[in-house]
This record gives structure tokens, sequence and C-alpha cells, in this order.
């Protein structure tokens, strides 16, 4: 609800009576709502505010919250050089006032900043160590964070077992902090582990029930990232026109809600498909609004696709010089501005083949090799294999058959390697599935073992209740019976002779309590609830053997009338026994005793959970 947030947070900063802390905090959080709408400028702004005043109070835990806020808005920007400096500094600040919390949310930048420019041991070892600090300090949210930037990570690396391992604990998480927002993007984050491994039902299945939950909470921006992730499942499976569909619907929520950022995003994929489709006229309208976009609110790195998209459809509609020119901006912003190698090799291979139909061989010789020397040294087999085909084609024309021969070989030696990658990728993702249908069927049992656990749990209760019940209703049938022999007693005359009487006589007085079966149910009550009795008498040693019998079957609900009966006590007896009880349990007049014993018998459980 940030359109709420915003003005309560600008209540709180009209306030004469608000300190100085909080009104740094109130700015981080407007600046939240900024960021939100796209107005990244306006959250810098009042972060800047929110800074000076940290820092004339002397806080440091507060000077690190708002530098890892301001780093968090740089990143947003896609401008990775500012958001690792303040990312460092709020790491140096809360490192020297031992401020684990913020520690953890600096070295979770440093690790998304590296994971954006490609850098995945680095993102791996920052996320690690701020996963690690999140776990000291049991702090959740932050846990499902790290774990959840780590999955990604190692999506991007091919390792989808481990990143799918990452993802469902992340999402265990979410489950027991309760936020449908995290659990949504969770099951976001899952999904895309099964796109990635071209299980696409799979990945349709946890989107559309990521995208149920962002709209049960009415999270629309959630719900606009849903729609455009499964836009590009869509994509993935050539359903462009369905892509476009989702991407409609994710276009308009994004614009009503005024997420910036997803609104270039989806303006981007919208002219991917379009240009998939063949309708090149749409695909550039779409690509250079979703570039403009990005240009206005400073997301740099999705920049670089669309500049990457736009030559991509040039050069489809044969504008050469267009797609020349497009290439290298391309280059240049990931090269020079971004810092990065993301897409650098293909787009120098991209450059190269358009210079050789441009009829510059030379140049475009020296640019495919480039991008072969590049991808070669990251591992794109698949770019170094088109850039070996483009060059045994121009050494072809140029007539080195030797050259032309080696490149070929190479060609082909690559292609054969990733045959054969992609083959053990197959493979490998048919074991991850068998291993993932495993994991789900052994959760399914743990899940109807745990149900069948409560169930013979209700169960003995139940049955230790009837017992409780069934020994009150002895002992009130033993009552009646006591009472007609003693009419028999009280009018010999009545009954026959005097032989009969004293037999009578004898029986009364071989006609005890203790023909109760007490015992049987102490030991049932036992099975039940075994710490019970233990924990009484542990913490309340004050309490006789009788009063702690009573606390046994008040704790079974039975009445006191009943109390009375299986105890050959009287009611008033049984009352101020009760009385009692409640005095050394020191219980207040309106403090429920029953509720008290259950809350007992429940602590152990509740603590250890």
């Amino acid at each position: 609800e940030y359109s709420e947030a915003e003005q309560l947070t600008n209540e709180v900063l009209a306030s004469e009576l608000k300190l100085k802390d909080d009104e740094a905090r109130a700015l981080c959080i407007l600046a939240h709502c900024f960021c939100f709408n796209g107005r990244n400028d306006d959250a810098r702004s009042v972060l800047e505010e929110a800074l000076e005043i940290a820092v004339a109070i002397s806080n440091s835990s507060l000077e690190a919250k708002v530098l890892n806020e301001i780093a968090i808005v740089a990143q947003l920007r896609s401008d990775y050089k500012t958001a690792s400096s303040f990312a460092e500094r709020a790491l140096a600040l809360a490192d020297t006032s031992h401020d684990k919390k913020q520690q953890a949310k600096a070295l979770n930048i440093l690790g998304i900043v590296q994971l954006e420019i490609a850098n995945y041991p680095l993102a791996l070892s920052y996320l690690a160590h701020s996963l690690s600090l999140s776990e000291e300090t049991e702090s959740r949210i932050a846990m499902a964070s790290s774990l959840g930037n780590i999955g990604n990570t190692y999506i991007q690396l091919g390792d989808y077992s481990k990143a799918l391992d990452y993802h469902a604990r992340s999402l265990e998480l979410c489950e027991i902090i309760g936020s449908k927002r995290h659990l949504a993007l969770a099951l976001g984050n899952i999904g895309s582990v099964y796109s990635h491994l071209n299980n696409y039902p799979r990945a349709l299945e946890y989107y559309t029930r990521a995208l149920s939950l962002a709209k049960e909470i009415g999270d629309k921006s959630s719900t606009a990232m849903m729609l455009s992730l499964i836009a590009l499942l869509h994509d993935n499976l050539a359903d462009h026109q369905r892509a476009l569909e989702y991407n409609a619907s994710a276009l308009q929520m994004a614009e009503e809600i005024g997420d910036k950022m997803l609104v270039a995003i989806t303006l981007g994929n919208t002219g991917c498909s379009w240009r998939d489709i063949g309708d090149y006229s749409h695909a550039l309208d779409y690509l250079k609004r979703a570039l403009e976009l990005s240009q206005q609110i400073g997301a740099l790195r999705p920049m670089g696709y669309w500049m990457h998209g736009i030559a991509s459809v040039e050069l489809k509609l044969g504008n050469l010089d267009a797609a020349y020119q497009g290439y290298l901006n391309a280059l240049h912003h990931r090269r020079d501005t971004l810092q990065t190698n993301e897409n650098v090799a293909d787009t120098l291979v991209q450059l190269g083949n358009v210079l050789l139909k441009l009829g510059k061989s030379e140049a475009g010789m020296a640019r495919l090799e480039q991008g072969l020397t590049l991808a070669l040294e990251i591992g794109e087999k698949l770019t170094a294999a088109q850039a070996h085909e483009q060059l045994a084609g121009a050494y072809e024309k140029l007539g080195d058959i030797t050259k032309a021969y080696e490149h070929h070989q190479k060609y082909y030696a690559l292609e054969k390697e990733i045959l054969s990658e992609k083959t053990r990728q197959q493979f490998d993702s048919f074991n991850i599935r068998v291993a993932i249908a495993d994991k789900e069927r052994d959760a399914e049992l743990q899940r109807l073992k745990a149900e069948r656990s409560d169930h013979e749990l209700r169960l003995k209760e139940r049955e230790l209740a009837n017992t409780a019940s069934s020994l009150a209703a002895q002992t009130e049938l033993l009552g009646h019976f006591r009472t007609d022999l003693r009419k028999i007693v009280l009018r010999p005359d009545s009954y026959g002779p005097e032989g009969i009487i004293k037999q009578v006589r004898e029986k009364l007085k071989d006609l005890p309590c203790e023909m109760i079966d007490f015992a049987k149910f102490e030991a049932q009550f036992a099975t039940v609830h075994p710490e019970f009795r233990a924990m009484l008498e542990t913490k309340h040693p004050e309490l006789t053997p009788q009063e702690v019998k009573i606390c046994l079957l008040i704790h079974v609900n039975l009445r006191t009338s009943e109390i009375a009966r299986l105890t050959c006590l009287s009611e008033r007896t049984v009352d101020n026994h009760r009385f009692n009880i409640r005095k050394k349990l020191g219980l207040k007049t309106e403090e429920s005793l029953p509720e008290f014993l259950r809350a007992l018998d429940g602590a152990k459980i509740l603590s250890s959970t």
C-alpha cells in the first residue's frame, strides 16, 4: 500500500514531536515509495537528507541503514559502481557499530551487483556471507532474500539443481514467515528454474500459483511481474501471440501502478515478441519506447538489451548502417558504462557479421576475432561457434582455404561439444526432475505421517476423556450401590433374617473407594501427556499428591462433582483443594485454572518449536 505508506510517512515528517532518528527512518520509507513509482531521483534526494541527519546525530547504525538504501536506489538504476561504493561504506560502518543486520544487507546488495555484472564467483561469496549473518540474527526475510539471490546466481551458472535447492529453502522460509508477497516471489523464482530446465508445464504451474497469490493480496507489482514472466514462457514456447496477450496485461497493470521499470521491461519484451513474429514496425516501436523510458529512469542494464534488440530488427530489415550503429552503441554501453562482459561477445560477433555484409572484410574479421577470443575466455561456446562459422565463410571468400578449413573444423568440434552438453543437460534435467519428484513424494509422506500422528494423538485424548468419564460413571454407580446397602442396614426387618443383614454389613466394609482403577487412568494420562505431571511437580513442588491428582483430573475437563466421586471426597473438599491449588500456583481471580494447566502442558512443545 505505497500511496497510504507515503501519506502516513508525510504525516510523521510534518509532526513537531518527531525525533531526529525517526525523521531519518521516515525518509527511508518515503524513498521506498518513490522507488516503487519509478521516482529514483526523488528517492535519492530524500535519502541524502536522511544521511545528513544520521551523520549529524552520530548514529552509525542508522547511517549504515541509509547508505544501504542509497545503494539499493543506485542498483535499481543499474548504476553498479555507485551501488557498490555506498554498500561498501555501509558495510564498514555496520562493522564498526557491530550491526549485523546492516552488514548482511550491505553484503546482499554487493552480491546482487556482482550477479548483475556477471561476476558470479564474487556474487556467491558476498551472498553466502550475507546469509550467514542473517542466520546469526535470525532475520528470516533477509535469509530468504539471500537464499533467493544465491539461487538466481546458480541459474546463471547453469547449475539448476543447486538453484532449485536454494529457492526451495527460500520458499520454506517464506511459508514460515507467512508473507504472501515474499511467497509469491519465491514461487516465481522456482518457476524460472523450471523454465531454464525447459520444463514449461512445471514452470507455468509455479508462475500461476505465484500469480494467484499476488492477486489474492492485491499486490499489483508482483501480479504484473508474474504476468511478464508467463509472457516470456510463451515466447520460449514460440507462442508469441499468447506472449503478447500476457505482456499487454502486464503493461497495463505496470502503467496503472506507475512502476516505470516494469513498464520498460514489458515494452522491451513485447518488442522482441513482435520481432520474432516478423512485424518489425511494431517491434521497433516497442523497443524504442522501452529504451527511451529506461534512459529516463536510469535503468542502465535493460538499456543494453533494447539497444541490441533494435539493432537486430534493423538487421532483419536490411538497414545495415543502422544495425551497425545500434550494435556499436550496445557494445560501448556495456563495456564503458556498465563495465560488464554480459552479451559483449555476441555483440562483437554481430558487429563482425554486419561489417562483412557491408563489404568491410578486414574490420569485420577483426570484430569476429575479438568476439571469438572473449567467448572462449568466458566459456560462451555457442557464440564462439558462430564466430568460427562466420570466419570460415570470410576466409573462403578471401581464398584462404587453409584458414577457412581450420575455422570449419573448430566450428564443427564446438557444435559437437554443444550438442553433447545439451544431451547431458537434458539427462541432468531428467535426473533433477526425478529427484524433485522424489523430494515432493517424501514431503507428502511426511505430511501424511504428521497427519496420522495428530489423528492418533486426538484418538488417545478421546480415549483418556472416555476413561475419565467411565471412571466417574463407575464411581457414581458404586455410590448408588452403597446408598442402597445403607437402606438395607437401616431397615433390617424388611429384608429378611439377621444373618443376611450381617453379611451385607461385611460387604459394605469390603467396598472401599480403591476398587476404582485410578492407576490405569494415570498410566493412560501419562501416555497422552507424558511430561505434564513431572513438569507440574518440578515447577510447583508445594503441591500435595492429592492436589496433583486433582490437577490431572481438571486437565481432562472433569467437573467438580465428577472429581469428588472419583476421589471419594465431598464437592466442598474438592473446591477447597482447587482454592489451595490456585493459591499455590499464584493465579489471579480472573485467570482460568484449566487454561493454565493446558498452557503448562504445551510450554515445552512451544519452546522447542
